[in-house]
């Protein structure tokens, strides 16, 4: 009786065993696509969509009359980094 549920023991170790196995090695090919397209997106040069979009034109105004950063980020009600980043990446300045 002890030596079956020793051999069941061993079986389910096993199972346990390839099924993590299988689980890494999807979520390893899931990772490499995922990278895979972020740095074909990043090479293609395109923008992901920022709530600021919509916004432009009033912020490229906003530059031009010499208003801080801060500011700009205070009416457009967005955090300062967002600003400094979406300015940045549309070669705003």
């Amino acid at each position: 009786m002890i030596t079956l549920f020793g051999l069941f023991a061993e079986i389910e170790r096993k199972l346990i065993s390839m099924r993590t196995r299988e689980a890494l090695a999807a979520a390893k090919s899931r990772s490499a696509v995922q990278r895979k397209n972020k740095a074909a997106s990043k090479k293609l040069g395109t923008l992901g969509k920022s709530k600021l979009d919509n916004r432009k034109e009033e912020i490229i105004q906003l530059l031009a009359l010499s208003v801080p950063k801060t500011i700009i980020a205070r009416i457009t009600r967005v955090d300062r980094s967002t600003i400094y980043h979406f300015i940045e990446s549309r070669g705003l300045i």
